[in-house]
């Protein structure tokens, strides 16, 4: 997976490219751990995931619960394939998904 990180202001957006799965959120968490401070909201680009499992929505709930105190987290761009896993996991329904 690959992972290009912006910042614009206190908003970081991280495009993901790849699958985010056991192997790639790993390094995803060490993104975020590294890149939160001072970000007042995140922004996870998915436009070019093409693969999520358990262990990537555990990563994105960890990010979620991380901006919950801040100006929060905002999921875009997802393709219809990641989407229903989304639905599937119930975890759509705790997300901000544009």
């Amino acid at each position: 997976m690959d992972i290009d990180a912006s910042r614009n202001g206190n908003t970081l957006t991280l495009s993901l490219a790849g699958r985010l799965d056991t192997i790639t959120s790993p390094d995803l968490c060490d993104v975020l751990e590294e890149s939160l401070k001072n970000v007042d909201r995140l922004i996870l680009d998915f436009s070019q995931v093409i693969y999520l499992s358990s262990a990537g929505i555990r990563a994105i709930i960890n990010a979620n619960k991380m901006m919950s105190n801040r100006d929060g987290m905002v999921v875009r761009n997802v393709p219809s394939d990641v989407l229903g896993i989304l639905k599937m996991s119930g975890i759509i329904d705790y997300l901000n998904v544009e």
